[in-house]
């Protein structure tokens, strides 16, 4: 009887906890929904125009094959988001006001996983809200509504996410939780390194500029965190041989892995290298004085300073109107 009562007391202990997550989500939720659909509100599509009506033209006539997946003479492969993308043409059909609804829901989305992403990291409901507030009350986040195909940005920004997510867990920051014994860690290492391949696949063919997260990836296998880390005491050295073979094999399965997105991009497009902004080439376009002036460009839009180009950086606070 003591036995069956401590898992009772157990297992009503993980339902009020469950219960209170489930709450919180859902009061969290509610008001993220309601600040991305008021501070958005003036946002409407009323009409495609430019690459949005260049991109829907194209879908037109087109099956879910050779919209999606079929190799074309072109610049860029995104198989995940075109068919994101004509799953959304089907919904919306000849109103593209349903655009930014479909968009705006997408971004509330987002802001739900960036407020679980930083409760996760053990940072506070406020913190965790206020962090994800801001990501809704940004200037990207309107780009990303205000375009029909704003979908491939907010694909590529939650794929992103949910790979540093995963990463993350892998060397012990997030999401670490006692286990039982080493199978259970070994399992819950293999499983996790599973995903992040998963999700790497599905991010470089949403955007294939995000080629340059695996310097992430190969850092997270490196420094995996150790089966100490999981309250597991008994470390043998049988332990740490089986952690360094799972560290080589999983180097090796993603090097694999990446010639195998590289051969399909080649088959596709005839080209490895991503494509740059409008038409021009990475290799033609890219200089390091660029890439560190863009990387000081972000950091000062954090602080609301939209001193970059407008496609890249939103729209400069002073060409903002009053609410």
């Amino acid at each position: 009887m003591g036995i069956l009562s401590i898992k009772i007391e157990k297992g009503c202990l993980i339902t009020k906890k469950f219960l209170k997550i489930i709450f919180e989500l859902i009061i969290v939720s509610t008001l993220l929904t309601a600040i991305c659909l008021y501070i958005n509100k003036e946002i409407v599509l009323k009409g495609l125009f430019m690459d949005d009506l260049a991109h829907w033209s194209w879908f037109r006539g087109l099956s879910f094959y050779d919209f999606a997946i079929k190799f074309y003479d072109s610049t860029r492969y995104r198989p995940v988001f075109e068919a994101i993308q004509y799953l959304i043409y089907t919904i919306v059909g000849t109103d593209p006001t349903r655009f930014t609804f479909i968009n705006k829901i997408y971004n509330i989305i987002i802001a739900i996983f960036i407020y679980y992403f930083v409760r996760k990291l053990n940072a506070g409901i406020i913190i965790s809200s206020i962090t994800s507030i801001f990501y809704i009350i940004a200037h990207y986040a309107y780009y990303q509504i205000g375009q029909a195909i704003g979908t491939v940005e907010s694909t590529a920004l939650l794929l992103s996410l949910i790979l540093l997510f995963l990463c993350l867990k892998l060397v012990g920051t997030v999401g670490k939780k006692n286990l039982v014994d080493a199978e259970l860690y070994y399992r819950h290492k293999i499983i996790n390194i599973l995903f992040i391949f998963i999700t790497y696949f599905l991010l470089v063919f949403d955007h294939e500029r995000f080629l340059g997260t695996a310097a992430i990836i190969v850092i997270a296998i490196l420094f995996m965190a150790p089966i100490e880390c999981y309250g597991i005491h008994d470390k043998s050295r049988d332990d740490l041989r089986a952690n360094r073979v799972i560290k080589v094999i999983s180097l090796l399965v993603f090097v694999i892995e990446i010639v195998v997105i590289l051969i399909i991009r080649y088959f596709a497009i005839g080209k490895v290298v991503p494509a740059g902004t409008g038409g021009t080439y990475v290799e033609d376009t890219f200089s390091i004085n660029g890439f560190i002036s863009y990387c000081l460009n972000q950091v000062a839009i954090i602080f609301g300073i939209n001193i970059g180009p407008e496609h890249l950086f939103g729209i400069s606070f002073s060409d903002i109107t009053d609410y």
